[in-house]
């Protein structure tokens, strides 16, 4: 929702950057390489609501800057890319990307308008792909895995820090903060019942280290 991100005041830099950091998120997090050196990701972008305006102003300019960091970082990370709900005019509009774009990325591109759903399940598998898609999963955005471990540990780091949130109008939000702060504690106690023993031995050893050398 681009006018609801303006009137968040949420700027295109802040757009690209947090891009750049939930795609470092999950490569150097949920999938290191070292870990799975043959993973890769597909996007998929939902214009769902974009109008034609938007295609001349931020949304083409984020489309065309996050596919150039795309292709410059991850180059052998991506897999596919996938735009969607593409209205009528987004080809012409397409144009103004395109030349920025390497033939081996544009390859991986794919464009569809309403029906996309037989073309995601193609490469996606179903238990992972939003019903909204024509998946299985019944998980909101903010409550999948990714998701809850990403709030976690950019809020973590926030609190830590002092850093102060505010709201849409820049003014400190105690309400944002006291929410965080809920997530935050329920979040570990979620973490605490899933560890074993063993698993809770492994954690207190590597926190306090050994005396074995």
């Amino acid at each position: 929702d681009l006018q609801m991100l303006r009137d968040a005041k949420i700027t295109l830099e802040d757009l690209l950057w947090h891009y750049v950091y939930t795609t470092e998120f999950a490569w150097q997090v949920i999938e290191p390489q070292e870990g799975n050196p043959t993973a890769k990701f597909f996007t998929i972008l939902d214009l769902k609501g974009v109008k034609l305006f938007d295609l001349v102003g931020d949304a083409i300019a984020f489309l065309k800057n996050a596919v150039s960091i795309s292709q410059d970082h991850y180059p052998e990370r991506g897999s596919k890319i996938f735009i969607i709900n593409a209205p009528f005019f987004f080809k012409r509009a397409f144009t103004l990307v395109k030349p920025f774009m390497a033939e081996a990325t544009l390859e991986k591109m794919e464009v569809h308008a309403k029906n996309f759903h037989q073309a995601l399940l193609k490469d996606i598998d179903a238990d992972v792909l939003p019903k909204r898609y024509g998946g299985n999963s019944e998980e909101s955005d903010d409550n999948v895995p990714f998701e809850r471990l990403l709030r976690y540990t950019v809020g973590t780091r926030l609190l830590k820090s002092g850093a102060v949130l505010t709201g849409a109008d820049g003014e400190p939000d105690e309400q944002s903060t006291d929410a965080l702060k809920r997530f935050v504690a329920e979040f570990e106690k979620e973490q605490a019942k899933q560890l074993t023993p063993e698993d809770s031995q492994g954690t207190i050893t590597e926190s306090i280290g050994t005396d074995d050398n």
